[in-house]
């Protein structure tokens, strides 16, 4: 049987597990991924996509697994191992870098797409435009050309080469879905509104609508120029489909 590690000697699983990460071909483990999230931690502005560090860091994810699996290979380990085995301590280690990397790198794409949520929100791109931008692009047209071109801002200019293939998939689509909302339902998903946040709030109406049940059960008859104060949540979707606007007072 297995002498426990004393007080007086050191714990050689420790010393194993140290060994074993400190060599120079397994060292470092974890950096890379740190690296990353320090970019879009420390930047106030959506960075360029790092597709170099993202492959390393994939690279090193299969390393790691690589290792498990040659560890309980040769070691005849399974997942009920007990903690006393020799390189239980190292298996744990590799273990909590591979998760470390795994949620990292989700972390690392959603804080990108916060950011690019954050832009499409304020006005600083136009997803349409970008969609319209990126068209020509994979349709053979010059980059100089794009760079040159009235079609999109400067803003918008200086964002395009920063997303990765996968984001620039995603704003395509966006642009779509928006169409699709403003031709079909006639809401234009890609205007900033701020519907009013009041319990109860005053609106103009923009369009005759005819006699209407509101969600309080109350009866209107909505006519167009009128002012009616109806409940927020019924004028925030009168508002988004452009038939009211809010108003603080009549003039």
């Amino acid at each position: 049987s297995r002498t426990p590690p004393t007080s007086q000697s050191p714990c050689k699983y420790c010393l194993l597990t140290h060994s074993h990460l400190s060599s120079s071909d397994t060292m470092p483990y974890g950096e890379k991924i740190i690296e990353l999230l320090r970019e879009v931690k420390n930047n106030s502005h959506l960075p360029s996509y790092r597709s170099d560090i993202m492959t390393e860091i994939r690279k090193e994810m299969l390393r790691l697994q690589v290792e498990l699996e040659t560890t309980a290979k040769q070691m005849g380990l399974d997942e009920d191992s007990s903690p006393a085995s020799e390189y239980f301590a190292y298996r744990l280690a590799l273990k909590t870098y591979l998760q470390r990397n795994e949620r990292g790198m989700f972390l690392y794409l959603f804080r990108r797409m916060r950011m690019i949520l954050g832009l499409v929100r304020t006005g600083e791109i136009d997803v349409q435009r970008i969609a319209q931008a990126l068209e020509s692009i994979e349709g053979g047209g010059e980059s100089a050309e794009l760079a040159s071109s009235e079609a999109i801002s400067n803003t918008e200019r200086y964002y395009l080469d920063k997303f990765s293939l996968a984001e620039k998939k995603f704003l395509t689509e966006y642009s779509a879905i928006c169409q699709e909302f403003d031709i079909g339902v006639g809401v234009n998903l890609r205007e900033d509104r701020q519907p009013p946040n009041q319990l109860m709030v005053e609106v103009k109406a923009l369009k005759t609508l005819g006699t209407k049940v509101l969600i309080n059960g109350r009866q209107i008859d909505i006519q167009k120029d009128h002012f009616y104060f109806i409940p927020r949540q019924e004028a925030e979707t009168m508002v988004g489909r452009g038939e009211m606007i809010e108003v603080t007072r009549r003039s």
